[in-house]
């Protein structure tokens, strides 16, 4: 029984997730037409991110972590980008550094998505 929390825990992690790429992919087409190049490839790699990240939660691949840390950095890199601001993009990318550099956020993400500690596999 426990075991069947954890797969559908992480099944509607990736349901969620697959719902927001829909819908991104949806705005994304209606709006294409007004976003500029940057923030058209910055778009298309999120979405392309979060379906790469939805695959690997599905088949419970060992680097999904670095998935959601990618998926971070490029959406502190699109809020930077909108508000204008280089400070906050220097900001944010350290804070994604230090966080990926901390263990305790790795294993924290591995308890919350599978329910697992990855240090003691």
């Amino acid at each position: 029984m426990r075991g069947a929390m954890k797969k559908n825990r992480s099944r509607t992690y990736v349901n969620i997730q697959l719902v927001i790429a829909g819908l991104a992919t949806l705005f994304f087409s209606v709006s294409y037409e007004s976003t500029g190049v940057l923030e058209r490839g910055i778009i298309v790699s999120l979405i392309f991110v979060t379906l790469l990240n939805c695959w690997a939660l599905y088949e419970g691949r060992e680097w999904t972590y670095f998935t959601e840390v990618i998926r971070l950095f490029l959406v502190s890199t699109y809020i930077s980008y909108l508000e204008g601001s280089e400070a906050l993009l220097i900001i944010s990318t350290t804070a994604t550094l230090l966080v990926t550099a901390l263990d305790t956020a790795e294993r924290w993400y591995y308890k919350a998505i599978f329910g697992i500690d990855r240090k003691e596999e």
